[in-house]
């Protein structure tokens, strides 16, 4: 399944517009910024997967498409080390174009 990932700079200004409780940010986090799993969120809280899609989808509702223009959304699926290893490339050549 693809998933949105979301920088943390980015997350923090959409959760802001939101009115999720700590448990729910974290959740969403979860999801939404360390690109895990809504199954592996749930089944670590002892949640239903439905549970981390709601708190991502409240956060992810208040994108709007001025957000999406001014900063890059990229869309990705993989396990969480290979998101660690775009991490690592990325801040290796500080986000730099290589192609």
């Amino acid at each position: 399944m693809k998933k949105i990932l979301l920088a943390p700079e980015q997350f923090d200004v959409l959760v802001a517009k939101t009115r999720l409780k700590p448990k729910g940010i974290e959740l969403a986090r979860a999801a939404l910024v360390d690109g895990r799993g809504y199954t592996e969120v749930a089944n670590e809280h002892g949640l239903h997967r439905r549970d981390v899609y709601q708190a991502a989808n409240i956060v992810m509702r208040q994108l709007t498409p001025e957000d999406a223009s001014a900063t890059e959304v990229h869309t990705y699926s993989g396990s969480a080390e290979m998101f660690e290893k775009i991490e690592a490339i990325i801040s290796t050549y500080n986000g730099q174009r290589l192609a």
